[in-house]
């Protein structure tokens, strides 16, 4: 099940435009599908017996190269299903960093008369007016936890600044409360983190994490570090107090590079709540209200959710877009079993007689399903090449379609695995499908069909 509604669900209604579109297109596959047998009748009315066998190897060759073409659709399909449910499956399943249990989040706006010293102060008071509340272990302010986007652009001091150099140098920027790291267990790698003494006052601190400490400080201690970031008047020169781990964003695999400030140092006036229950305790909401508007009366405090459901439906849309995409391929392949079946079961049942005959003069049922199936299955393996190629080429594409079915770039990779997996599983049906109908031949006494004729 969906952990909470995706927003790709909203958008799905039925209206005049969508009911006229099937309806035109239900009508033209109906003409289509009626008229060109009837033009094959016609054009064919009047051809001998002999004539008509001839052309039997033609007409029985495009029925093949229509199962080919049908199978080479459904491995396209089949193959972007198994994509994007790996990139998926990867995403879900990718160490995160933190850790989510018993952790409760919520959105605040900072109301009242802003205080001179930025709203750091206000949240400040807050978090202290929480510490006493019962059942809570602990809590935290932050601008926007565990969304993290690779857009701050930053140079470092005694290093070079050029425009091609500050390109390459982009980091994630989030302003949090000293408690931050220890309520989500992100661990502290070197030096320190935030604390109270870190005011608007102090110098300017603060804390990076290892992908940023490795990138950019490969052979030497990031600590004592200064960076440069911002732009105009909000340009300032922070020193590096301390690293932390990594925490992998929730719409990527890859972990970018992670700058952390101080509240007390950054005014944001829109803030996060975390507040992480003692084991056994349920979310004292009503208590947290009013400890927060003991300071501020009319301070509005919305979106409340847990920190685990905020992640989850981080994937909602890629997990709808991964079923409608897996319900369009498992169609497919059965489409393309189905024109196998038909087509191998017309044949089988045209050559009956010759079946008959064969195993008349001592062909082996094995002689038999090889007459039938080989030339099914040859098609039908280069239908399987034909849909391969085509999903590695449209492969190029793969910048538009991660973006489409909300999955990072990176997961989504044509690899061996996936493509092996499909062309077994259509080997399967394929198989399944020839067996079927040579069997029901394999059953029919020579015998009878011969004293027939």
């Amino acid at each position: 099940m969906i952990a909470s509604p995706s927003p790709l669900l909203n958008q799905l209604a039925l209206n005049g435009p969508v009911i006229l579109f099937t309806v035109m297109v239900t009508v033209l596959v109906t003409i289509v599908s009626g008229l060109l047998p009837a033009l094959h009748l016609v054009r064919n009315r009047g051809i001998s017996g002999d004539a008509s066998r001839l052309t039997g190897t033609t007409r029985s060759r495009s029925r093949h190269a229509m199962i080919a073409a049908q199978v080479a659709a459904s491995v396209v399909l089949l193959v972007a299903a198994l994509l994007v449910a790996t990139g998926l499956r990867q995403l879900q399943h990718a160490p995160t960093g933190y850790q989510s249990e018993d952790v409760t989040v919520m959105r605040l706006r900072a109301a009242g008369q802003p205080s001179p010293r930025g709203t750091g102060a206000r949240y400040q008071e807050y978090l202290q007016a929480l510490s006493s509340v019962p059942g809570l272990s602990r809590v935290a302010i932050a601008d926007t936890p565990l969304q993290s986007f690779a857009g701050t652009e930053f140079s470092i001091v005694g290093r070079a600044a050029d425009a091609a150099t500050l390109s390459l140098q982009r980091s994630g920027f989030a302003i949090v409360s000293p408690e931050y790291f220890n309520l989500l267990g992100i661990p502290l790698r070197a030096g320190r983190t935030f604390a109270d003494s870190d005011s608007v006052d102090a110098p300017q601190v603060i804390v990076i994490n290892d992908v940023m400490a490795r990138r950019f400080w490969p052979d030497q201690n990031p600590i004592g570090q200064q960076i440069k970031s911002g732009t105009g008047p909000r340009m300032r020169t922070a020193t590096i107090i301390g690293v932390v781990g990594d925490v992998r964003p929730t719409h990527r695999l890859e972990v970018p590079p992670q700058i952390y400030t101080s509240y007390l140092q950054q005014s944001e006036p829109n803030a996060t709540l975390l507040v992480k229950t003692a084991a056994g305790h349920a979310v004292p909401i009503d208590a947290i209200k009013q400890a927060i508007r003991t300071i501020v009366p009319e301070q509005a405090i919305f979106d409340i959710r847990a920190l685990a459901d905020v992640m989850a439906q981080s994937t909602n849309t890629p997990r709808l877009m991964t079923r409608l995409l897996g319900s369009f391929a498992i169609l497919a392949v059965a489409l393309a079993l189905l024109g196998v079946y038909t087509v191998v079961s017309y044949l089988t049942a045209r050559r009956t007689k010759e079946v008959a005959l064969r195993r008349a003069i001592g062909a082996t049922p094995n002689d038999v399903l090889r007459l039938l199936g080989a030339p099914t299955l040859g098609w039908t393996a280069g239908g399987i090449a034909i849909g391969v190629v085509a999903a590695a080429w449209l492969m190029r594409l793969v910048p538009s379609v991660a973006n489409s079915f909300g999955l990072p770039e990176e997961s989504l990779r044509l690899d061996p695995p996936a493509i092996a997996a499909a062309m077994i599983l259509y080997v399967i049906v394929v198989c399944l499908a020839v067996l079927a109908p040579a069997a029901r031949a394999l059953r029919v006494q020579p015998g009878i069909i011969l004293r027939a004729e």
